[in-house]
């Protein structure tokens, strides 16, 4: 049996659904034929792309809200620091930032060992984030890395023999 195969204008139509979304899925979506040199597929291969795309926007329903407050408090601060007016200012607004940059990675931890997270992985995935946060601010607060990573150490209350 023949498939009838259409082209993403034809789907578009046949799906009542706008051109460009159609456009946007079939893009990586390796055509069944072309006619007259256009990509053509079958409809329901289509909608497989449709659905899988839909599957990928909806949120994930693991995410803890609470980790991703603290995320959005933490781009708060660090947009904070970067546009902090002295140099003094920023390097103040950091060391707060890195206290609470190094609860965020016990929330990440906590949250990754909740999800059934290898620990290996997670200890990976948060040592990079810590680590990309304090190197984007090491210019801002005038800082080498290894400057702003030891400013971080003495933030972070887990390395701190006083607490």
């Amino acid at each position: 049996m023949k498939h009838q195969l259409y082209s993403a204008y034809g789907a578009a139509r046949a799906l009542e659904r706008d051109r460009q979304t159609i456009e946007r899925v079939t893009r990586d979506l390796v055509p069944d034929a072309h006619e007259k040199g256009q990509p053509r597929w079958r409809l329901a291969r289509i909608v497989e792309a449709l659905n899988a795309k839909a599957a990928r926007a909806k949120p994930d329903p693991d995410i803890s809200h609470d980790l991703q407050a603290k995320f959005d408090e933490l781009e708060a601060q660090h947009d904070a620091i970067q546009n902090a007016p002295t140099l003094e200012d920023r390097r103040s607004l950091a060391r707060s930032f890195f206290r609470f940059l190094a609860e965020v990675e016990s929330a990440m931890r906590a949250d990754g060992k909740r999800g059934g997270e290898d620990p290996r992985l997670t200890g990976l995935r948060c040592a990079e984030h810590t680590r990309l946060y304090v190197a984007t601010l090491r210019h801002a607060l005038g800082w080498n890395f290894d400057e702003a990573w030891r400013e971080f150490m003495k933030a972070d209350p887990r390395m701190r023999e006083d607490v």
